[in-house]
């Protein structure tokens, strides 16, 4: 145990830690809070260290939890501690030998700390722990996987109903068990639910990913913020339901019909803390909104949010802060006891591991706060768990206090006073001169007093209320308690137009809570609404009962003959992933009587998706990136698997051609090799090509030997369409057997194939590397379609053969452009020492150059040394790290072919020959490394990105440049680019330029959680190294560095092991000189916002009037019905469409906001004598006066937008990077006119057309398309 540890126990078994200032003290590195607004340090390390999660007592104390285990400490280490924070300043150790506390809350005595595996309460004894006790003695075997505690349970709130309410991360729950017995097991991310006495546990919720918190409303609506790094990287906030599925990993993206959906995405980000202000001490206009941290943003945003049908929307947002230092990592945020403190844990460090001591506590404040209510004497003491004596009439006047606190807290207390308090509390639930929140609170006091059933003869009445927020905290009451009796009245209250559709919402939940058959029209009925929520809790709730009552289903199933689809739809919704035995006898019932053909057609496709169950879930985790890895097969056989494949088979000769495309579907994903046969004959002989087409699918799901005799046989078929066999040797094509190679050579000499299918069959002949197939390929190149030589040339490649190169030299010499080049790259892959003559050759002609050199990086040979030399000097720092691994073998001879260049050699291609001769002292020593030029260091590339300055677009040419360092190949923006490294959408806005340079000098130095560099070895002696993004029963997903992802079988795995290198290659910035450095890293650094969700318009100025309107294009001719109105913006999507304004314009100026939103791509263009090449994303012009009129260009040129057609183009490019919403400003001066792009003029008072007033505003798309925010006039 080293020293500090044991003075930090020694001093906590002292019970006084330090004593801490009277006063919290302003710092001059805090972040810069909005006006009006203070943040104050409470506490900094190393006082406070790696701060988690905060939260109140009701005497004024606060409880920090520490976290050493994910930023210095081994994580499975039980070195985290809670430290009690006294409104007189002293600190004292609360707890220690704790696993990473991420949940912790104050109830009645008593701290509630979940501190994976572990939930344990503890007893408050003048600031430190006594009595521990465990809730649940494991959430989930292994929290830390991966070396880190994060996806894991975290934070909790207490609800209304007396239960906790458990944030879950995606590693999920497993053999979760409570003190009463219940077990619980949750793959993935979701809510749990329980008594603070640690039993009924029940999952409430499923399907999000890395969750850390919830906010919990004055009704008890949960709201959790979750970040998905895959698919767009979206920052989820999301409204959580009682049996929600919200569709991660594998449903979410694109959005199922059966999932449900978050209210707004923030864009990229790492979500922590979140919180819900329902204390009077806040401001009274942010009371109710909900407040939600993001370490990777490094904000704390505030969000209202308004009622839309069964859900919520987001009404606004608003960040807190405007300046924010580099190290500001906020995660765990909770209100003061008063409510006029926000609480703020910063980590003051990025998510990677070090030996850091970091940490600070901030405390948010109002500069003037508001007065607050009063709060009774007895508070204070009955919130603490002290025992008094308080009077009913005192309790139940305090429901109407406007602190939820004390209103929840009398609610507790009016609970335990028992039927003495059961007539007061009913009066005040029935009494509409009562506030809404006081009667739902007097209802929940009531729950559990006989639960509640002194209400039993109001039921109908409080379902039926015109306050909304009654009729639904009665809904759920009834179905938390499982009141059977009230089936009808809820039934009754689900009916259409009968109540408030959230009222609806909760009715339907609560019957699927209470499980009563009797509910099941009804709520078969509600599967025709609109409203997503309630849709989601009917079909839900038929899930429960039918779950319940087996014999139900039925029932259930009756609503297949419903004449809506909708309906349809919602009952195969509620039978999914249902494995009991009852409800398949039902479906197959229904597929083999003459029922109507959707209820035929319904059950079959459910069955199809039946016949196997998942493997069974371990406790094991999918990694950090699950939804980039294909679903898992079902592969699990059940009591039910014969009857269902026999059914199956048997469909196959169904007479709806729908049944049979299903039949042969499920067949093929059950992979049953019964069925071979079958579907090598509906393959080719069913008169319905989608049958075809699904029985060729089929067959190729189907992986034994036995079945590549079907396969073979189908591939010497004449019966199949151009589509069908495209999709046959594309199968064929993944899964390569050499039995295929005589069909498919076969196939290339058949006249009747379509060129399509030519084409695909010899690249499936190249794909099973056979040599012996070289003769058929050779043959291929002398095909009089070029798109078959260039598969043939492609294919040579691939089944290798030194008879290969002299055809392949041929047709570099005499092919066409494309095939020359097609033979680089093969001659290149074949990397047979033949190759390397006609390689060098290519790369002697300038314009060969650049593939010959990357095809000759494939070789170890000292006969390429010119080329390896030339490559040393590239930008492309993927290129240089191949060229050093092919020179390694040849250090010995390399000296002697080098020594004549010695003083010739550039600086960075000397460096990089050091690198390849590093730990060779000798060689060092030699004289050709005495005259190395100087080169810049790492210092210097430091000081030239800190420099101000830097031009973006370079900038950003050089990111999406993929013959220089190519960071678009590994890193997304805006949805464009690779996933191997982190999205850079908001880089700007997560780092400082200062964490940006050292992240490109020294890739390694801080790897992100997520992209660590796995190394696979596999059976077949293949080492595969890349970021593991899946981790499953089945096997791994790798992506590595060029962007490929490699998914693993786990049979093939050797051996497994993490690297500490990043798969960001060391040395990027050595081919880039001081200036390009800084434009990147300026580019990188300026984004700070997502494009494609930026709403909010910039200031029009003064007297600008808008001439858009919110959602439609009032005032507007759609002359070629290619615009639209989507998500508050104005999109004009196809060359040629045009938008004219109906009324005309008279006035001095024009503002428009635009962007481009096509992915940027290289085309080259004529530029004098030259071809140059630069990155383009479409032009779009604003006219006025018709033909002849102004045209005001809005594109990506070279030299940049703003320029007037035909009279003059712009000075300068005064663009922001392509995608970036861009301000353009025309002004009319006269005959004169100018033009300001973002405020910088580009035209200067040029002379034009008199064709202003009177004239049409006219929008055009010249290229690709555009999206207009706003135009303003004036």
């Amino acid at each position: 145990m080293n020293l500090l540890l044991r003075l930090g126990l020694l001093i906590s078994w002292c019970g006084v830690l330090r004593d801490a200032p009277t006063q919290a003290h302003a710092a001059p590195t805090a972040p810069v809070p909005l006006p009006g607004w203070r943040i104050e340090l409470i506490a900094e390390a190393p006082r406070v260290q790696h701060p988690s999660v905060v939260c109140a007592a009701p005497d004024g104390r606060f409880f920090v939890a520490e976290d050493p285990m994910d930023i210095k400490a081994p994580p499975d280490s039980r070195q985290g501690r809670i430290l009690t924070f006294f409104p007189d300043g002293r600190v004292t150790v609360f707890a220690t030998n704790l696993h990473a506390v991420f949940g912790m809350q104050y109830l009645e005595g008593h701290l509630y700390v979940l501190h994976n595996p572990r939930f344990t309460r503890f007893r408050d004894v003048h600031g430190e722990g006594r009595e521990p006790f465990d809730l649940i003695e494991s959430t989930l075997p292994n929290p830390w996987a991966l070396d880190w505690n994060d996806h894991v349970p975290a934070n909790f709130r207490l609800g209304l109903d007396g239960r906790f309410y458990v944030a879950v991360g995606d590693k999920g729950l497993y053999q979760c068990r409570g003190r009463d017995g219940s077990v619980v097991n949750l793959k993935g991310g979701g809510i749990l639910r329980m008594r603070p006495d640690g039993t009924e546990l029940e999952i409430f919720s499923t399907g999000v990913r890395n969750i850390l918190d919830m906010g919990r409303d004055a009704e008890d609506e949960l709201f959790t913020y979750d970040n998905t790094d895959e698919h767009q990287w979206m920052g989820r906030l999301t409204h959580m339901i009682d049996g929600g599925f919200y569709g991660y990993p594998h449903d979410f993206i694109p959005q199922r019909p059966y999932t449900l959906w978050m209210m707004h995405d923030f864009g990229a980000g790492a979500a922590t803390g979140v919180e819900v202000a329902l204390e009077d001490g806040w401001p009274f206009e942010f009371r109710g909104h909900l407040f939600q941290a993001d370490f990777g943003k490094r904000q704390v945003t505030r969000v209202a949010l308004e009622r839309h049908g069964a859900t919520f929307r987001v009404a606004r947002h608003q960040d807190l802060f405007q300046e924010i230092p580099e190290d500001f990592r906020p995660v765990g945020i909770a209100f003061s006891s008063d409510g006029r403190s926000l609480f703020i844990c910063d980590w003051q460090h990025r998510d990677v591991k070090a030996q850091a001591t970091v940490g600070r506590l901030w405390r948010l404040v109002r500069e003037s706060p508001e007065p607050a209510a009063p709060r009774p004497d007895w508070w204070r003491p009955l919130a603490m768990g002290e025992t008094r004596t308080v009077p009913t009439l005192e309790l139940i006047t305090a429901l109407t206090h406007p602190s939820h606190a004390v209103r929840l807290t009398a609610q507790r207390s009016l609970s335990r006073q028992g039927a003495s308090a059961a007539d007061a509390l009913k009066s005040v639930v029935l009494d509409r001169n009562f506030s809404p929140q006081a009667r739902i609170h007097a209802l929940w006091a009531l729950d559990t007093i006989e639960h509640g059933r002194v209400l039993r003869s109001h039921w109908t009445e409080l379902l039926h209320e015109t306050n909304a927020v009654v009729a639904r905290q009665m809904a759920r009451q009834l179905g938390n308690r499982r009141m059977s009796e009230a089936v009808p009245l809820l039934s009754s209250a689900l009916v259409q137009g009968r109540a408030d559709v959230s009222v609806r919402f909760q009715a339907a939940t609560a019957l699927g809570r209470i499980g009563s058959t009797e509910a099941i029209p009804f709520l078969v009925e509600s599967l025709a609404d609109g409203d997503l929520f309630l849709r989601h809790a009917a079909f839900r709730a038929l899930q429960r009962i039918g779950t319940l009552h087996p014999e139900s289903w039925k029932t259930i199933a009756r609503g297949f003959s419903d004449a809506r689809e909708k309906v349809r739809e919602g009952v195969a919704f509620a039978m999914r992933e249902v494995y009991q035995a009852e409800l398949a006898k039902v479906l197959l019932d229904l597929a083999s009587t003459r029922v109507s053909a959707p209820a035929r057609i319904e059950s079959v496709r459910l069955l199809a998706t039946l016949s196997h169950q998942p493997a069974p879930w371990k406790g094991e985790w999918w990694a950090y990136h699950p939804a980039k890895a294909p679903t898992p097969r079902k592969t699990e056989r059940w009591s039910e698997t014969p009857a269902i494949l026999e059914a199956l088979r048997k469909y196959l000769d169904d007479e709806e051609p729908a049944i049979r495309e299903l039949a042969a579907t499920g067949l093929g994903d059950a992979r049953d090799e019964a069925s071979a046969a079958e579907l090598s004959r509906l393959a080719q002989s069913d008169p319905e090509p989608r049958v075809r087409t699904a029985a060729v699918a089929g067959l190729l799901e189907l992986s034994s030997a036995g079945t590549a005799r079907w396969i073979t046989g189908l591939l010497g078929s004449t019966a199949l369409q151009e589509s069908e066999w495209l999709q046959l040797i594309g199968g064929v094509t993944r899964q390569p057997r050499a039995e295929y190679r005589e069909a498919l050579e076969a196939m290339l000499d058949r006249p009747a194939h379509t060129d399509a299918v030519r084409v695909a069959s010899t690249r499936a002949l190249g794909s099973l590397g056979l040599a012996s197939s070289t003769g058929t390929l050779i043959r291929a190149i002398q095909h009089p379609r070029e798109e078959v030589r260039l598969a043939a040339i492609e294919a040579l490649a691939k089944a290798g053969g030194s008879n290969a190169i002299p055809v392949l030299k041929e047709r570099f010499r005499s092919g066409n452009d494309r095939e020359r080049l097609a033979a680089v790259n093969a001659l290149g892959q074949l990397a047979h020492p033949l190759a390397i003559p006609p390689l060098l050759e290519a790369w002697a002609m300038t314009e060969w150059k650049t593939p010959a050199r990357l095809a000759l990086a494939r070789f170890s040979d000292i006969r390429a040394l010119p080329a390896h030399l030339e490559a040393l000097a590239s930008a492309d720092p993927a290129l240089r790290e191949k060229v050093r691994k092919s020179m390694q073998p040849l250090r010995a001879s390399l000296l002697q072919e080098l020594a004549p260049k010695a003083g010739m050699l550039s600086g960075p291609v000397m460096a990089e020959l050091k690198t390849i001769f590093a730990g060779d002292a000798a060689a060092l020593a030699h004289p050709f490394f005495a005259s190395t030029p100087a080169t810049p260091g790492p210092e210097e590339f430091t000081k030239a990105a800190l420099a101000e300055g830097g031009d973006l677009l370079a900038g950003q040419r050089l990111f999406f440049d993929e013959s220089g360092v190519a960071c678009v190949r590994c890193h997304a923006l805006a949805g464009v680019g690779g996933t191997a490294g982190p999205d850079l959408t908001l880089a700007g806005s997560q780092f400082s330029k200062a964490q940006l340079i050292e992240s490109l000098l020294d890739p390694s130095r801080a790897v992100r959680e997520g992209y660590q560099q796995v190394i696979v070895e596999t059976r077949d002696g293949e080492e595969i190294a890349g970021a593991l993004k899946a981790d499953t029963g089945d096997g791994v997903t790798l992506v590595d560095a060029s962007g490929r992802t490699h998914t693993i079988p786990r049979v093939n795995i050797v051996n497994r092991r993490t690297s500490e290198k990043s798969l960001m290659p060391d040395g990027l910035h050595a081919g880039l000189g001081l200036e390009e450095f800084r434009d990147l890293v300026a580019f990188v650094a300026s984004r700070q916002t997502d494009p494609r969700l930026l709403r909010t318009r910039e200031s029009a100025g003064t007297g600008g009037m808008a001439w858009l309107k919110e959602s439609s294009l009032d005032g507007w001719k759609n002359v070629s019905g290619a615009w639209s109105r989507r998500d508050g913006l104005l999109i004009g999507e196809g060359n040629g469409a045009v938008l004219e304004s109906v009324k005309p314009f008279a006035g001095e100026e024009i503002l428009v906001e635009w962007r481009l939103p096509q992915p940027p791509a290289w085309v080259e263009r004529q530029d004098g004598l030259d071809i140059r090449r630069h990155l383009d994303a479409g032009a779009a012009s604003l006219g006025l006066g018709g033909s002849g009129g102004l045209r005001l260009q809005l594109e990506s040129a070279p030299g940049g937008s703003g320029g007037l057609e035909g009279l003059t183009p712009p000075e300068r490019n005064a663009d922001r990077p392509l995608g970036d919403w861009n301000l353009t400003r025309l002004l009319r001066n006269g005959e004169r006119w100018t033009v300001e792009v973002n405020g910088d003029p580009v035209v200067r008072e040029a002379a034009g057309p008199s064709v202003w007033r009177g004239s049409a505003v006219r929008l055009e798309v010249r290229r690709g398309g555009v999206q207009i925010r706003n135009v303003w006039v004036r």
